[in-house]
């Protein structure tokens, strides 16, 4: 009898740790089966990075230098008297902020840049466009004390416009058209001009270097154009050339001779005396109507 409850005894014990252990195993509370589970913590580390010490280093942020990353070293503000720098720079190896000018406020001041007014930096003053009429200056400038920037016109769209300059067309302001130079050969205009209605600048000519040439104007060689060469003022004794010559196939321009005052002398034309060249008293058609009397011994005005 002792035995059987003995038994009895055990297996009820082995019964409860049976039912704790699947309790357990559930959770309790009736957690529907599902585990507990702990979530884990990490720890971040920051790199420290050191200061720059280069002392030409003008960056302002984190950089590098053959590989290792610095923090920007903390530069001092230029000193530097005259330095218009706007940006992180060098003085003798030495880096350096830019300055803090102030902006100009003085009245009348055009200057588009940084400059000095008795010995003080400053930056340009904030001008506004020009909205004046008819106004084609390209630059800084003044209206009734007050100073604009320039206006900015259009480009001349108009056929048949050889403006070379701004101008208008039915009140509007535009700036001239953009041609392309001239390249027909012999071609000596000196203005803007038309060739198979295609509008074209002059050629940029070469002066004349042939030496008997006399013409003054603009002028072809061998269907070339040339500009004028540069006479020099004849000075052979006794010529009486009115007119751009030759001697000995140099090309010079003509004296400016005195009108003859010698009494009595009717030569009509240029003429000497005393190996000097005069011009004569009575004027032909060659130099017009007139007569120049013996008080009129000035001389001729030069070409």
């Amino acid at each position: 009898m002792k035995v059987k409850k003995a038994v009895l005894f055990l297996a009820a014990v082995l019964a409860v740790s049976q039912t704790s252990i699947t309790a357990m195993a559930h959770g309790h509370g009736g957690g529907h089966g599902h585990r507990r589970v702990s979530t884990p913590t990490y720890s971040v580390s920051t790199p420290t990075y050191s200061v720059c010490s280069q002392a030409d280093c003008i960056a302002t942020g984190t950089h590098s230098h053959n590989g290792v990353t610095y923090l920007a070293h903390d530069h001092s503000v230029c000193t530097v008297n005259g330095c218009f720098s706007t940006q992180a720079h060098c003085h003798d190896g030495v880096a350096y902020l830019p300055q803090q000018h102030s902006v100009c406020s003085v009245s009348g001041c055009l200057s588009t840049e940084a400059h000095y007014h008795d010995g003080v930096a400053y930056l340009p003053q904030q001008h506004s466009v020009c909205s004046v009429e008819g106004c084609f200056k390209t630059g800084v400038h003044y209206h009734n004390g007050a100073a604009y920037l320039p206006q900015k016109h259009s480009v001349c769209t108009i056929d048949g416009c050889l403006a070379t300059e701004a101008h208008y067309h039915d009140g509007a302001a535009y700036l001239p058209q953009c041609y392309g130079v001239c390249t027909v050969d012999g071609c000596d205009l000196t203005e803007a001009h038309y060739h198979d209605g295609v509008a074209y600048l002059p050629q940029c000519h070469a002066v004349c270097t042939t030496d008997s040439c006399i013409y003054t104007g603009t002028h072809c060689h061998d269907g070339v154009a040339y500009l004028p060469r540069r006479h020099a003022v004849c000075e052979i004794n006794g010529c009486a050339a009115t007119e751009a010559h030759c001697h000995d196939g140099v090309a010079y321009l003509p004296q400016c001779h005195s009108v003859c005052d010698v009494e009595g002398c009717t030569t009509p034309g240029a003429h000497c005396h005393n190996d000097a060249t005069y011009l004569p008293q009575t004027q032909n058609d060659s130099y017009g109507a007139g007569t120049y009397g013996s008080h009129h011994s000035g001389r001729r005005h030069c070409r």
